[in-house]
C-alpha cells in the first residue's frame, strides 16, 4: 500500500510543479473610464463560446482573450465604442491567416487572437480603425517591420505568437505616441524592466507570453493616471484580487499567460 502510495505522489509531482510555475496576469489602469467590466473562466473552448455569447446579449464587448494550462479567460467592457463584435474558429494555421487577411481588407478590426485546444480564435468587430497586419516566423524580422512601421505614425494594438509565428496589428495614429517593445526571458527580469518604464512615463498597454519570452508593449500615453498588475497560477485567488481593484477604482486593460 504504502508502495503503491509513494507511486502515486511520483507520477502528480511533475504535475504540481508545473502549475505552480504556469502564471496568469492581469494588468490594470486608474484614469481611463470606468465602464463595467466583467470577466469569464472555463475549461473549454465551447463554454467559453457560450459565456461570449451571453455577455454579449447583456451589453458587454469582449476586450481580452487569454489560453494556458486547461483554461480559457475573457475579460469584458461596457460602453467600448465598438459594434458588431463576432469570433471566428480555424483549427489549420494558414486557414486562420487567410481569415484575418480577409476580415481586415472587410474592415473589421482584430480586437483579439487567441491559441487553444489546437484551435485558433479570432474575435473581430466594428467601430474601431482597422490596422495594418504582419506576420513573421522570426521576432527581430516582426520587429524591423515594427519600426518601420512606426515612423509612418503607426502603433501597437497588440502582439501575439502561435504556431511559429508572430503576428501583430498596428493601427495608423494622427498624433501617434513614442512606444517600445520589450522582451525578457522570465518574468522576475520583465517586472524590473516595468518598474523601469513606468518610472520613465510608459504604461504597459499590450502583453504576451511567447517563444519562451515574455513581450510587453510600452506606450507615452496620458489615458493612464497609473498601473498596477496581479500575478497568480490560479483564477480563484486572482479572483478575488480583480473585485478588490475594482473597488479601488483600477480598470483592466488586458490579461496574458506563460511561465
Amino acid at each position: 500500500m504504502r508502495r503503491w502510495l509513494w507511486m502515486v505522489w511520483i507520477w502528480l509531482l511533475p504535475y504540481g510543479f508545473v502549475s505552480a510555475a504556469h502564471k496568469w496576469v492581469v494588468y490594470y489602469a486608474q484614469g481611463i473610464p470606468k465602464h463595467a467590466q466583467a470577466y469569464e473562466v472555463t475549461k473549454e473552448w465551447e463554454e467559453m463560446a457560450s459565456a461570449i455569447e451571453k455577455r454579449w446579449r447583456q451589453g458587454y464587448d469582449l476586450i481580452a482573450l487569454s489560453q494556458g494550462y486547461t483554461r480559457w479567460a475573457a475579460v469584458f467592457e461596457k460602453d467600448t465604442g465598438m459594434r458588431g463584435q463576432s469570433y471566428a474558429v480555424r483549427g489549420d494555421r494558414e486557414v486562420f491567416f487567410k481569415l484575418l487577411r480577409r476580415k481586415i481588407a472587410e474592415g473589421e478590426a482584430p480586437i483579439e487572437i487567441a491559441y487553444g485546444e489546437g484551435v485558433f480564435v479570432g474575435i473581430f468587430a466594428k467601430g474601431k480603425p482597422v490596422p495594418k497586419l504582419i506576420i513573421e516566423d522570426h521576432f527581430d524580422r516582426m520587429g524591423k517591420k515594427i519600426v518601420a512601421m512606426w515612423r509612418e505614425g503607426y502603433v501597437i494594438d497588440f502582439v501575439r505568437y502561435y504556431e511559429g509565428h508572430w503576428i501583430a496589428t498596428m493601427i495608423k495614429k494622427k498624433h501617434a505616441p513614442i512606444q517600445t517593445i520589450e522582451r525578457t526571458r522570465t518574468w522576475a527580469q520583465f517586472d524590473r524592466l516595468m518598474q523601469q518604464r513606468w518610472r520613465e512615463g510608459y504604461y504597459l498597454t499590450d502583453l504576451h507570453y511567447g517563444f519562451g519570452d515574455w513581450v510587453g508593449t510600452f506606450t507615452k500615453t496620458k489615458r493612464y493616471d497609473a498601473q498596477a498588475y496581479d500575478l497568480a497560477n490560479g483564477w480563484g485567488a486572482l479572483g478575488e484580487m480583480i473585485w478588490r481593484r475594482w473597488k479601488e477604482g483600477w480598470r483592466i486593460v488586458g490579461i496574458s499567460e506563460g511561465w
